[in-house]
């Protein structure tokens, strides 16, 4: 018999199909956040004016309740992430709020990727990244159409894999931190 020569096959990332439906479901999640938020501002607008003149009024000073405002943010992301492998959690402190995103399959398709000599301009994480930054500031004006201002909104993506690890973090519409440019 004649042997046969052995080749190794190319190694692509095999969720890029996971990655696409995040990244599709992200898109339809700022649309709802930024309609949220734009509709929010109109009635925020009207609210505050309402709110200063009863403050000048009574002189007291009104707080918005921050677990209102996340469990709105979180009500927003699990209604649609149903579904799609993408689970949503929200945190909130005195700082700000805080959006978890966990996605089935993302540490071991970076890993896949990076092993392959991807870095951050990967077409699939530039894509997805960028959707996490316009999570964010859809996030932001979210929160300011609460009236919340001066605190931080931040984006977090989990490494599903060792959730006490994360993959990307982005505050305030800023990458603070990208798993795919590290080398």
């Amino acid at each position: 018999m004649e042997e046969m020569e052995k080749t190794t096959p190319e190694i692509k990332p095999k969720k890029k199909k996971t990655m696409v439906t995040a990244i599709i479901l992200i898109v339809i999640i700022i649309a709802i956040i930024g309609a949220l938020a734009g509709g929010e501002k109109d009635k925020g607008k009207q609210d505050n004016q309402q709110n200063q003149q009863q403050e000048g009024q009574e002189g007291q000073n009104t707080e918005v309740d921050m677990s209102v405002v996340a469990a709105s943010l979180k009500a927003v992301l699990d209604k649609n992430a149903e579904g799609t492998g993408v689970e949503y959690n929200v945190d909130y402190d005195d700082t700000g709020i805080t959006i978890y995103v966990k996605a089935d399959g993302a540490a071991a398709e970076i890993a896949q990727a990076k092993a392959s000599g991807y870095d951050d301009t990967y077409d699939p994480w530039v894509t997805m990244r960028d959707s996490m930054v316009n999570l964010c500031n859809s996030a932001v004006d979210a929160v300011e159409a609460f009236g919340v201002t001066g605190k931080y909104v931040t984006v977090t993506v989990v490494n599903d894999a060792n959730e006490d690890n994360t993959l990307l973090t982005i505050m305030n519409g800023v990458v603070v931190y990208d798993v795919m440019a590290e080398k």
